[in-house]
């Protein structure tokens, strides 16, 4: 870091600026993006929906159990929900 005209001089007060920027980041990972690991896209997108970040781990677990008691069910043929033939799509036009 060079001193003189235009230039900051900052010197090692770069790693106090940069350890506080990594900080804010950290705050603002933990504070604004919720846990997806594990969850599919549809499980994410209700995730986003019916939550807020801090309490994403909660109902992320809370998801995993759903889908994971759908799948043994599923695995053991038990599944009252399937219908046996393909799914009912329906069409929407969009004027």
């Amino acid at each position: 870091m060079d001193a003189g005209h235009g230039n900051a001089d900052l010197g090692v007060k770069v790693f106090f600026l940069w350890g506080t920027t990594c900080a804010g980041c950290l705050v603002f990972t933990y504070f604004c993006i919720p846990e997806t690991k594990g969850l599919s896209l549809e499980a994410i997108d209700m995730l986003y929906q019916e939550t807020t970040p801090p309490q994403s781990v909660a109902y992320r677990n809370k998801l995993m159990a759903e889908e994971e008691t759908t799948k043994l069910g599923d695995e053991k043929g038990d599944s009252s929900d399937y219908s046996g033939g393909k799914p009912d799509i329906e069409y929407v036009e969009n004027y």
